[in-house]
């Protein structure tokens, strides 16, 4: 038998390795990961399939994340996102705090929050913040190709930096079973400023409905990239109503009146899914599956390097 090797844990194969079993849950101090996190107070916009908009102030916790005072070939018109997860720290995936294989400083970031079109600067709602510093997760080892290990890092704000509003209020980090079989099919949802069915850049935010897939399913797609101990799938609940997700944005899940982030997305769109290619239509098809960060093994490499996370 092959023996895999992740993260200094050998394991005996690919399906079966480890970090161990999934942790059953996560008791934070008053039952949730900041106070009054994850309460949305906007009226959701039903989904279908010709209105995606995702309703103003209903994704507070949502982060357009964008590389400033900087020239490169790599610099991409869509921008990655992130999850607001307390008063001073969003979560992003880990490649998004480079540009080709240049770590890029906290000062070549520019964050805004409670933003709905990208393209007019001057909404109320908007918080546009930089970071004091950047965290990548210690194992999370940067190439040119997408990596789906370890993809995580954080943007750490000064504490008066961002202020708590009615559309900007961080997501709950999830706490509950950490069993991706018991989450089987459920349905999230991830937003975003990505493209629409037929590849074309949008500009005002979008949501999408997804449900999570098997590890079976999610092998199938990926092959010997997937890593079923840190990663899974989610898939449309119906034709596609676009791609407007964006790299590192949350999957999050609606839990008990609170909106949970129980994932990070990896790849808003792969390379061979033609992501800039505007003439190409239907880039979008019921058979694509995005890769989420699993939160599962990471909750405590989190609460260790966010300043105001609740804490025992």
């Amino acid at each position: 038998m092959l023996a895999l090797k992740f993260v200094g844990i050998i394991c005996i194969t690919q399906i079966l390795c480890a970090f161990g079993e999934p942790r059953k849950n996560f008791d934070f101090p008053g039952g949730f990961s900041f106070p009054s996190c994850g309460q949305v107070t906007a009226p959701s916009r039903r989904n279908s399939i010709k209105n995606t908009d995702a309703t103003p102030g209903h994704n507070p916790y949502h982060a357009n994340i964008v590389f400033t005072n900087f020239r490169s070939k790599y610099l991409k018109k869509a921008p990655c996102g992130g999850t607001l997860i307390s008063k001073r720290a969003i979560l992003t995936s880990g490649h998004c705090l480079y540009a080709g294989n240049r770590r890029l400083t906290p000062d070549q970031f520019q964050v805004t929050l409670g933003a709905y079109n990208v393209n007019k600067p001057l909404e109320v709602a908007r918080q546009t913040i930089k970071p004091i510093s950047t965290v990548v997760h210690p194992s999370y080892n940067h190439s040119s190709l997408l990596v789906f290990g370890d993809n995580l890092a954080l943007l750490i704000f000064n504490e008066s930096a961002i202020q708590i509003t009615e559309d900007v209020k961080p997501a709950c980090l999830w706490s509950d079973d950490f069993d991706t079989e018991k989450i089987l099919n459920v349905t999230g949802e991830v937003v975003g400023w990505s493209t629409d069915a037929n590849g074309t850049q949008i500009d005002e935010l979008k949501q999408n409905h997804l449900r999570v897939t098997s590890s079976a399913d999610c092998e199938e797609y990926f092959k010997n990239k997937f890593q079923p101990t840190e990663n899974f799938c989610i898939a449309h609940t119906k034709d596609p109503e676009g791609c407007a997700y964006d790299d590192g944005a949350g999957f999050v899940i609606n839990k008990n009146g609170r909106k949970y982030l129980r994932g990070v997305l990896i790849n808003g769109l792969l390379e061979n899914d033609k992501r800039f290619d505007a003439k190409k239509e239907n880039v979008c098809v019921q058979t694509r599956r995005p890769l989420v960060t699993d939160l599962d093994h990471y909750i405590d490499w989190i609460i260790e390097n966010v300043p105001d996370i609740s804490r025992s």
